[in-house]
């Protein structure tokens, strides 16, 4: 068993890593051919807490090792103008030498890297480990970084992974699931949202293949992020996703190899409800699936065979003023943060003239060989779907109720 770590002072210690359990399983040694078999290694209910705000993950900061070499190069950095001198003296007189012995040092030194490769590559070892194991772990985060304090908690984390060898020759199995839930005021136990994954990797040919899955994910927990942006309210909503991909990250330096990435969809929102800033329905829907979604990278082209949209509503009204009930809910930006944007803009325009027109030369001469994404869409169908539309800028006010809206689009290609 591992002890929790924490961190803080002796009044406000706060438990941030805890391992109950940490196993290695029949560790097998042979010796004569340098070989070394582990059965399995795993972790049980580890529980992780974290803090992810504006300066990053509070974990990365605390377990980043202090170099006591930095301090003392940090403590030198600027010696008086006396010792320089007497540097750059010395040094002018050092280099005459330097010069002199600098072949032969560079001799003796690939004669010792040849000879220190060849004895690594003799006395290597071949190492394989059987599975490894992530069971029922946790992780609490609470997130700082864009919203004004989300917590954010991963329950029954499970990782699960096949034979993994020390050359990565070999695909590497792999399985992942997880439940997640967000919440503006406390860590939630209520699962709000089901993920998980399954493929394998090749880790020396960069490549992975699998397939994954987002199951009844709660939208109305994200409600922090829109509200910044815009007056309303996610009151319901589930969004389903399936995927499955194929992809190669080869040498980006080496032309002949061009990286690939295949990916299969379908994704459905369900039981969409938003409302308005006086709670009023703006716009909701049945269903809204998206069937049969391919991604190719190398051809750089997305394909959509069918889009459902089922009993949607939506609700527009123009008031006096001519404007509409959504430009309303649109929060404006800031006039002291449009201000700063302004002033910037203003100082550096001498500036960015010389460099645009800089850039713009460079890439006249060299034009982009990417392709631009090209997009298709088979069908678009409505089924069912109702509307309110107002002009209360009209004499006089004018009002219409749409009932029963069906309708298909087909063929839509960039």
């Amino acid at each position: 068993d591992s002890s929790p770590a924490t961190t803080g002072t002796a009044k406000s210690s706060q438990k941030i890593i805890a391992i109950p359990a940490f196993a290695i399983h029949d560790i097998n040694v042979n010796a004569l051919e340098q070989q070394v078999s582990i059965a399995e290694v795993a972790f049980d209910n580890v529980r992780v807490s974290g803090l992810f705000d504006k300066s990053g993950l509070d974990l990365q900061r605390l377990f980043t090792p202090k170099s006591p070499a930095a301090d003392a190069t940090s403590a030198n950095a600027n010696p008086s103008a006396a010792q320089e001198g007497n540097s750059a003296a010395h040094t002018s007189n050092s280099a005459a030498q330097k010069g002199n012995s600098e072949t032969e040092d560079e001799d003796v030194s690939n004669v010792a890297t040849d000879s220190a490769n060849e004895l690594a590559h003799e006395t290597s070892w071949y190492v394989e480990l059987h599975q490894f194991a992530f069971n029922d772990g946790s992780i609490d985060l609470l997130e700082r970084s864009v919203s004004d304090g989300t917590y954010y908690r991963i329950s029954n984390l499970n990782i699960k992974s096949g034979k993994v060898t020390t050359d990565f020759s070999k695909p590497i199995s792999y399985t992942t699931s997880l439940h997640v839930s967000a919440d503006p005021q406390t860590f939630s136990d209520t699962s709000k949202g089901a993920l998980s994954s399954s493929g394998s990797v090749v880790i020396a040919e960069q490549t992975v293949q699998g397939k994954a899955a987002i199951e009844q994910l709660v939208l109305s927990q994200f409600q922090q992020y829109v509200s910044p942006h815009a007056n309303v309210t996610l009151e319901e909503g589930l969004f389903n996703l399936n995927v499955e991909f194929d992809g190669a990250f080869m040498n980006a330096a080496d032309k002949e190899n061009i990286d690939s990435l295949n990916v299969k969809a379908s994704t459905s929102i369900n039981n969409l409800s938003v409302l308005d800033d006086d709670s009023s329905p703006l716009l909701q829907w049945q269903s809204l699936n998206v069937d049969n979604i391919e991604f190719d990278h190398a051809s750089n082209q997305l394909s959509v065979d069918n889009i459902h949209l089922q009993a949607p509503f939506a609700r527009l009204i123009i008031d006096e003023a001519k404007q509409t009930n959504v430009s309303k809910l649109i929060v404006a930006s800031s006039d002291k943060s449009a201000n700063s944007e302004s002033a910037s803009e203003t100082g550096s325009a001498t500036t960015s003239k010389a460099s645009n027109a800089n850039v713009h030369a460079s890439t006249t001469a060299e034009p982009s060989q990417a392709n631009e994404l090209a997009i298709a869409v088979n069908t678009i169908l409505i089924e069912n779907g109702k509307a309110y539309f107002a002009d209360h800028s009209l004499t006089p006010k004018f009002a219409s109720a749409i009932e029963s809206l069906n309708g298909k689009v087909l063929g839509i290609d960039s």
